[in-house]
């Protein structure tokens, strides 16, 4: 068993690591430190897997509604706190997201052959009939951005995976977008706007 081997702690920090004297120090019940406890819980997680998937499925289904209500308060603050990092730090996770491409290059091909195919599963055959048109979309768009210099996306208004609902791969369920617009959209659905086709 894992111990950091201090008796006291300060906040998650050991007696070594505050720099107070233990005097000025909580002890912890049971003679370990914050940190000590934390590493004797992982060695005990990763030693059993099964007992602690139990204990957690327990813990989630006996607060599973607190839990739920404590998510749904945090999901804005935390969606402010995404949008501002990704606003502020562009450049950072533009290279970030390069770097982990070309580390995981399979991985990437995965993803990419994934939406693929659900992108096929997700085509109607009455759809094929209009392959034409949504080449022509594309073409479009491509037209869109040689003449403006802006690049151009062909958007699925309603995404083909999202929590709310699936739309369908078809030329009705299709619009273009900015990249800008695109990225800030994401796979999100907002059943009260209307949109054009």
């Amino acid at each position: 068993m894992r111990q950091c081997g201090s008796k006291y702690h300060q906040g998650d920090r050991s007696v070594e690591e505050s720099g107070f004297a233990p005097s000025q120090l909580k002890k912890k019940s049971g003679g370990t430190c914050r940190n000590c406890v934390r590493l004797q819980a992982a060695d005990w997680r990763a030693n059993n897997r099964e007992a602690s998937r139990a204990i957690y499925s327990k813990f989630y289904e006996e607060n599973k509604d607190r839990l739920i209500e404590e998510g749904r308060k945090l999901q804005p603050k935390n969606n402010e706190y995404s949008k501002t990092y990704r606003e502020n730090n562009k450049e950072q996770r533009r290279l970030s997201g390069e770097k982990w491409r070309a580390k995981n290059k399979v991985l990437t091909c995965f993803l990419a052959n994934a939406r693929r195919a659900r992108k096929l599963q997700a085509t109607p055959k009455w759809a094929e009939a209009e392959q034409e048109q949504i080449e022509a979309l594309y073409r479009e768009a491509a037209r869109l951005q040689e003449e403006t210099g802006i690049v151009h996306h062909v958007d699925h208004i309603i995404p083909l995976q999202s929590d709310l609902v699936c739309g369908l791969h078809c030329l009705a369920n299709l619009q273009i977008l900015t990249q800008h617009e695109n990225n800030v959209k994401s796979n999100k659905f907002d059943p009260d706007i209307k949109h054009g086709t």
